[in-house]
């Protein structure tokens, strides 16, 4: 007997899926080296879209947000439960020679759900890999880049820690610029009580008065701040050493 997928599962078996027309905010401008900013907030928008496509597998409310999200950020928003991708469900089902014509027509209909799952899954990985090759100049991702195949080994996390490595972490060199100022001029305090005092101050010209306006807040902050003058160009050295 010829099986009918479409009969089975109710719906195109294969179908290519319906991805929302999207795409990520530039890491970087012409000729420019890609910004910590920048960076961080293409990263965040992969995140929402992979988790606004609707999956039936796993945690059905966070859509595939596996495909972007580290393990520990998958864990944090599926209370503590393991991204677990789709398997192949390879190209049918294993059928047993006393298998029944109910029998059959249960695995083949559980097969073609897999694979719908998995199809899926694929397409949006790739996806989510060309909105973020779209996002940055090719040259700040050649190092994963292969000479035949280009990038179609590379998969989304290695994209994104590639990223996250150089663009969204203090390297020693970094660490080095932004603590000497604060350690000669505040006689070693560590750096946290210098941050924890930039929030404070930043805190409470926010919670002012309703009659300060944004530019009235942020200049008064500012101001305040002036005796930090040599912590602010550590932290404008370091934003300007990102290559």
């Amino acid at each position: 007997m010829a099986y009918n997928p479409d009969a089975l599962y109710g719906q195109p078996v294969g179908a290519p899926a319906k991805l929302p027309s999207a795409s990520l905010p530039l890491m970087n401008e012409p000729g420019q080296a890609p910004r910590r900013e920048k960076v961080s907030a293409a990263l965040k928008k992969l995140l929402q879209l992979t988790a606004s496509i609707p999956s039936s597998y796993n945690d059905h409310n966070l859509g595939h947000f596996g495909i972007a999200a580290t393990a520990d950020e998958y864990t944090a928003k599926s209370t503590n439960r393991p991204h677990v991708p789709p398997a192949n469900p390879g190209t049918g089902p294993t059928l047993p020679a006393t298998t029944t014509q109910d029998q059959r027509d249960r695995l083949y209909r559980q097969y073609y759900i897999d694979r719908s799952h998995y199809d899926l899954y694929e397409t949006v990985k790739s996806w989510a890999k060309q909105l973020l090759l779209d996002a940055i100049d090719d040259e700040y991702l050649a190092h994963l880049k292969d000479d035949i195949l280009g990038y179609q080994s590379v998969t989304v996390p290695e994209i994104i820690k590639a990223l996250t490595d150089r663009y969204l972490k203090f390297n020693e060199k970094q660490k080095a610029a932004l603590e000497a100022p604060l350690d000669t001029k505040y006689a070693g305090e560590p750096i946290d009580l210098h941050i924890a005092k930039f929030n404070m101050a930043f805190k409470a010209f926010d919670s002012a008065s309703e009659s300060f306006t944004e530019k009235q807040k942020i200049s008064k902050f500012y101001r305040s701040m002036q005796e930090y003058s040599m912590a602010k160009k550590a932290i404008e050295e370091w934003d300007n050493d990102v290559p």
